[in-house]
C-alpha cells in the first residue's frame, strides 16, 4: 500500500435504488461516504481521508451487494502542492 499505511475499517451502507450512502469507521474515527453507486454486482463509493499532505480522496470498488462485498479495492488521489 502507498506509504506503508495499512488498516482495518468497518463500513455501514444504506442502499436506495442505485444510490449508496453510509459511513466507515476505523481507529482514526468515522467518515461519511459519498458518490456511492450500485450497478448490478459492481459497487463504488468515495470518502475523504487525512494524509500528511492534506485531505486525500479514496475511491473504493467492490463486487456483490451491500453489506456482503468482496474484492474491495481502492485508489487514492493525494492533494497536489501548488508551486
Amino acid at each position: 500500500m502507498a506509504a506503508g499505511n495499512e488498516g482495518q475499517q468497518e463500513c455501514t451502507f444504506t442502499q436506495k435504488d442505485r444510490d449508496l450512502t453510509g459511513s466507515c469507521s476505523s481507529d482514526r474515527g468515522r467518515v461519511e461516504i459519498s458518490a456511492g453507486k450500485v450497478d448490478g454486482k459492481n459497487v463504488t463509493w468515495t470518502r475523504k481521508g487525512d494524509s500528511t499532505g492534506g485531505t486525500a480522496t479514496l475511491v473504493y470498488k467492490g463486487a456483490g451487494k451491500p453489506p456482503a462485498l468482496s474484492r474491495v479495492t481502492h485508489a487514492c488521489a493525494f492533494p497536489q502542492n501548488g508551486g
